[in-house]
């Protein structure tokens, strides 16, 4: 993949999620998280909640392109309808955030889920780096892992 060796947003919750029931779609309560190094409900939430703010920013992204075309078209009203669905879709964008604290407790995330978040970057663990058995003799670089600006709505 040519990326550092550290977990990633889309490693962790865009590429290792499911449908529980594939015939209910794509709707939050129906998603799971297939790996975890905790095995925790706190760290499968910790990646759900991500893909439920992608979930509600689609619409909002529809709506942007909609705007784009109706300015074509000196549209008003479907300008003024696209920026009430952009604005629905910050709204449950922001209610999913909100979610979070439903199932992963501050503790649990800060003591068991972070530090395989952390990567080795100024852990005392790893003063040296991080060194791969049978790979080299040498320490590698250091790396910081993900962070909440990856998640791709961010950019909204």
């Amino acid at each position: 993949l040519s990326i550092p060796p550290v977990v990633t947003y889309a490693s962790m919750a865009l590429q290792n999620w499911y449908l529980i029931d594939p015939s209910k779609g794509i709707i939050e309560d129906n998603m799971g998280i297939m790996t975890t190094f905790t095995g925790t409900k706190d760290e499968e939430w910790f990646y759900l909640v991500p893909l439920f703010v992608e979930l509600a920013a689609a619409p909002g992204l529809v709506a942007m392109l909609e705007i784009y075309k109706s300015m074509e078209n000196d549209n008003y009203i479907a300008i003024e309808a696209s920026f009430r669905n952009m604005q629905s879709s910050i709204e449950k964008m922001i209610a999913a955030v909100n979610r979070m604290y439903e199932h992963c407790k501050p503790d649990v995330f800060y003591q068991q889920i972070r530090p395989y978040q952390a990567g080795s970057m100024g852990l005392d663990a790893f003063p040296d780096g991080l060194m791969y058995e049978g790979v080299d003799t040498i320490p590698k670089k250091i790396f910081r892992s993900q962070r909440c600006t990856e998640f791709y709505s961010s950019s909204f």
